[in-house]
């Protein structure tokens, strides 16, 4: 292994068990740095800080040229895994073969433990997708084969603790005490402040407040330690459950309220929101009802938001549009149009309703039915999903057709857009300088019209 290569590794060492300034003071020191050693560690720091779309960047525009033959290897594994923790907060089931992809070359390299680490990760990324007693016995079958007091290790007992805590297995407790135990000693400052996290929401999920609140207190000063930026919005909602915890319910509503509305929340974490506040109105009786939480709480049965929650959260991670579909038109008919995925947002206003799996539109007055290949329902689904933004004819090709504009598709968009037209009303739909968009000033006027 070249020395450029062991140093670099030293130094992400360094950074992972918590010294911010390993990576600044490395590079300041270096003069005559290797093509490819600034990029990994510029973007490994861009990551931790939170600045994912810096880290992305730099990782494009690496590249194998000019890298020594006998570094080429290591530095392309390196590169792939730096992309498949990106896409991990992208998409799980994309993230799934890019860790593989990623083993596959640190076993090139003669990496063996990175490329443990990186098959671990893919099988992690794939979870949402199994059963919670196929989850446990893959967790405890792969703790037998990873090697004592190492990374792959810790990342084991993670995922294991986990899926024990979606079993309601006590044991989930000790294991994770053993990966906290193991994080301080192999110096892995990161995966130590994720573990607390996991113990605080237990805490919090047990009613253990004086726990919760003393694990609040070691996460504070872990982030004083060592600024770990992906892992501030969860921070935050640790801080929520303590606000909940501690009858502060309020500020926490207050809270809750300003941290769903924030666009550069994950996601995930945005969920995470909703169901505190959700299970802060159940604490409160009618005190914070508004729209969304208004339809949650008038569920009689918690079983239907629960079931509502598993089913989005599978979706968006296996990426599966058809239970997507399912996830949609179930919060229409339980009356929890806030609980729709993001992508389904903003398709139900002004009174139209529009029902992605049965492919139809209805209002008071009439309804709709589309048939399966029809790419009026498919344009109709596109304009509502980005209703503030104004789009080309390309754009829209591309988008519903999947391919790009020619004279032949010229046609085939006017035409369905003048069916949609005859449907919706002329006036929902307007043109500007070659851009369509939605008029969300004009109202739904459902028109019948043989399609």
């Amino acid at each position: 292994m070249s020395e450029v290569i062991q140093s670099y590794k030293k130094v992400v060492n360094d950074f992972l068990a918590g010294e911010d300034e390993a990576i600044a003071q490395y590079l300041a020191a270096q003069s005559d740095q290797k093509i490819w050693v600034e990029p990994l560690l510029t973007s490994r720091r861009a990551r931790r800080s939170g600045d994912l779309s810096l880290a992305e960047e730099t990782l494009n525009k690496l590249n194998a040229r000019g890298i020594p033959e006998h570094e080429k290897r290591f530095v392309l594994a390196e590169i792939q895994d730096q992309k498949s923790q990106l896409q991990r907060h992208h998409s799980l089931k994309e993230a799934a073969g890019s860790f593989s992809k990623t083993a596959e070359l640190y076993r090139h390299a003669g990496e063996d433990e990175k490329a443990f680490i990186a098959e671990v990760n893919s099988l992690a990324s794939e979870d949402p997708g199994l059963s919670g007693y196929e989850r446990l016995r893959r967790w405890r079958e792969l703790q037998k084969k990873a090697e004592p007091e190492t990374v792959s290790h810790l990342h084991i007992l993670i995922y294991l603790g986990l899926a024990q805590r979606e079993q309601g297995d006590w044991k989930a407790y000790q294991t994770l005490d053993q990966a906290l135990g193991l994080a301080k000693r192999i110096r892995n400052h990161q995966a130590g402040v994720v573990v607390l996290m996991i113990q605080a929401e237990m805490a919090f999920s047990k009613g253990d407040v004086r726990r919760l609140l003393t694990l609040r207190e070691q996460i504070d000063q872990a982030f004083v330690v060592s600024q770990i930026g992906w892992l501030l919005h969860r921070k935050q909602l640790i801080d929520a459950r303590c606000l909940v915890a501690s009858g502060n319910w309020a500020k926490a509503e207050i809270f809750l309220r300003c941290f769903i509305r924030r666009k550069d929340v994950r996601e995930s974490d945005r969920w995470d929101a909703y169901s505190l506040l959700f299970y802060l109105c159940q604490k409160n009786g009618n005190a914070f009802l508004d729209e969304w939480t208004q339809e949650a709480f008038a569920i009689e049965n918690l079983s239907v938001f629960q079931e509502i929650q598993k089913k989005r959260f599978i979706a968006e991670c296996r990426n599966d549009q058809e239970l997507l579909y399912e996830v949609a038109d179930l919060c229409i008919e339980k009356k929890m149009n806030a609980l729709l995925p993001s992508q389904f947002q903003g398709l139900f206003l002004q009174g139209l309703r529009v029902f992605p799996l049965d492919r139809k539109i209805q209002n008071k007055n009439f309804e709709k039915k589309f048939r399966a290949n029809s790419k009026v329902f498919e344009l109709l689904l596109y304009f509502l999903k980005i209703p503030e933004q104004a789009s080309t004819k390309e754009e829209i090709l591309q988008a519903v057709w999947g391919r790009g504009a020619d004279e032949s598709d010229d046609n085939v968009f006017y035409v369905n857009l003048a069916n949609l037209r005859k449907i919706v009303g002329k006036e929902s739909i307007t043109v500007s300088g070659g851009r369509y968009s939605w008029n969300p000033d004009v109202g739904f006027s459902l028109i019948e019209a043989p399609l």
